[in-house]
């Protein structure tokens, strides 16, 4: 029992370590809690009403940083391939916006679609989940 958490404690300092650059300070792109910023979005959900299977629809989110640090945008995940999606910009500024265009390709869909796009940032929130729906008709 003892051997596991010494391996446990092993493991946690390996990982502590490789977080850490050459003289112990955390690398720079670590993102630390009073690293983040707030933002809104001027509509997190969006309807795309009834379409017609294999139309390609878009929208554009825009993002504003509300906070008093600079968001820089990591990472953009999207719950499928039928949705892609194009950042303005990765640094988005104090008071500044970032528009988040994205495209939905409703081929061999059929029904209510609900999809979701997550941003990786450095904001309070995990992500910044921007979240749309269409009604696909065959």
């Amino acid at each position: 029992m003892k051997l596991q958490h010494i391996i446990t404690l092993l493991l946690c300092i390996s990982l502590c370590m490789a977080c850490r650059g050459k003289n112990g300070e955390a690398k720079q792109s670590d993102i630390t809690v009073s690293d983040t910023t707030s933002y809104i979005v001027n509509n997190d959900f969006y309807d795309f009403g009834d379409i017609t299977a294999g139309d390609i629809v878009g929208y554009t989110y825009t993002i504003t940083n509300t906070g008093t640090h600079d968001m820089v945008i990591k990472n953009v995940k999207t719950g499928c391939a039928c949705t892609t999606v194009e950042v303005e910009k990765t640094k988005v500024e104090p008071n500044e916006s970032c528009k988040v265009d994205i495209e939905f390709n409703s081929s061999g869909r059929s029904g209510i679609q609900i999809k979701e796009i997550r941003i990786f940032a450095n904001v309070i929130d995990e992500a910044i989940k921007l979240r749309f729906t269409a009604n696909v008709n065959n």
